[in-house]
């Protein structure tokens, strides 16, 4: 609200003793209370109310802020728009980025104990500092249960988002279910896609084991080479238990072809690590 409309609502006396109200400590203390306009510092308008008084024999003045109410409705505006998009990108990270805070896989504890575990974590050091350096290059990690491919596929992703990139990393159970969440609505279902093509760098864990039942394949291997062919131009990383003759069974020729395209390879079939601890 401007000075003069102020004044003509309120009157100047009462006007000069809003001060009291702001600062209840200078009541009873100062004299000679005056009251004008100055200029806001944002838009350099006189809107501002600036108190002037004596306290204690020298003359002080005193303002709520220096920016005005006009200003501020766009400041906080702002801030509220700032803080919603933040929130925003909040929730779809937490949506695409499924790795606990606590979680421990990293390229130091992985466990090499034969010449195919240490070849998979040389690999995957290199592919990793390949992604950094902003080169799109795939990655598919094949191999048996309990080799290291999802401690592996973490590790790429941590150290992906650490160093800035927009990584995602879920499993492709959990992916094929945001899928269906978005059954029925189109709206949703772009948004789903616009969502997965916007990461420079997706994990996708366990690629297969999504499908369960013998009449959704079909739907599957569709829903897969839609997701490949989203990918075009980015980094993808697939880990999966499938091998190279299995694979085209479960996501497509097509899909699995394409899965190979501008790709390393990491080959883990080999006995389960848990295993060899135990023996």
């Amino acid at each position: 609200m401007e000075f003069t409309t102020v004044l003509n609502l309120l009157g100047l006396h009462r006007v000069e003793h809003l001060i009291y109200k702001c600062r209840p400590d200078l009541s009873g203390k100062i004299e000679n209370v005056k009251v004008r306009n100055v200029l806001c510092d944002r838009c350099g308008r006189p809107n501002i109310f600036e108190w002037e008084y004596t306290l204690d024999g020298q003359k002080e003045t005193y303002s709520v802020s220096k920016i005005c109410s006009n200003c501020m409705k766009g400041k906080y505006s702002k801030e509220i728009t700032q803080e919603l998009e933040n929130r925003k990108k909040q929730l779809i990270l937490n949506k695409w980025y499924r790795i606990d805070e606590d979680d421990a896989c990293g390229f130091k504890n992985y466990e090499t104990y034969n010449k195919i575990t240490k070849n998979a974590l040389d690999t995957a050091m290199k592919y990793t500092k390949t992604i950094i350096n902003e080169q799109t290059k795939n990655l598919l990690i094949m191999g048996s249960t309990g080799t290291g491919k999802t401690h592996l596929a973490k590790t790429i992703a941590k150290t992906a988002k650490s160093k800035g990139i927009k990584t995602a990393y879920i499993e492709s159970v959990d992916l094929f279910g945001l899928i269906k969440q978005t059954f029925g609505n189109d709206t949703n279902y772009q948004r789903f896609y616009e969502e997965f093509k916007s990461f420079d760098v997706m994990v996708i864990d366990d690629v297969g084991l999504e499908t369960n039942k013998q009449a959704d394949i079909s739907w599957h291997v569709n829903e897969w080479t839609k997701l490949v062919n989203a990918r075009k131009g980015k980094s993808t990383v697939y880990t999966t238990n499938f091998d190279d003759i299995t694979l085209p069974e479960v996501v497509g020729k097509r899909a699995s072809s394409r899965m190979y395209e501008k790709s390393d390879f990491i080959d883990l079939f080999t006995d389960d690590y848990r295993k060899k601890i135990k023996a």
